[in-house]
């Protein structure tokens, strides 16, 4: 059974299960042994040949990220997730600062307002749109930080 994980396929571990050879020995193998490694195995081999990834699994090509078949990706050795996490750090400095000046000219507005209702009206409204915007990216960048491989931070 196969799970998929933020784009990744991710598949427990294999289970060894016990095979009989026709000369009564019991050994361990892999789950989802070939007939010709069970034969290999019961001759006298000591382990069958190994396989990178279970029958369910595409095999990784060197195209794919990383080259060296582990699934496990992050910003070390994968270059489009270091690009990922750059933008990503990118568009928390900016709305950051965003929130930040519209907090503070809502501040502005607010104490300059004098006794003009619809002033005020609208300096609260920007301020408590800034914190919803805010309390969004805030969200925003937790369903991404579980989402890219490695984690942003």
């Amino acid at each position: 059974m196969a799970l998929v994980f933020g784009g990744l396929l991710v598949s427990p571990k294999v289970q060894a299960i016990q095979i009989t050879c026709p000369d009564g020995n019991i050994k361990e193998a892999p789950r989802g042994i070939t007939p010709e490694d069970r034969e290999a195995l019961c001759s006298g081999n000591p382990a069958p040949p190994q396989r990178t990834a279970p029958q369910d699994q595409p095999e990784y090509v060197d195209s794919d990220c990383p080259s060296n078949g582990n699934p496990e990706l992050s910003q070390d050795n994968c270059g489009i997730i270091k690009y990922l996490v750059l933008f990503i750090k990118f568009l928390s400095a900016i709305v950051a600062i965003v929130v930040v000046a519209s907090v503070i000219i809502g501040g502005i507005q607010y104490s300059t307002s004098a006794d003009d209702p619809g002033a005020v009206t609208a300096a609260k409204k920007r301020i408590m749109n800034a914190l919803l915007a805010l309390a969004l990216y805030v969200f925003t960048f937790a369903i991404l930080q579980y989402l890219v491989p490695g984690g942003v931070i």
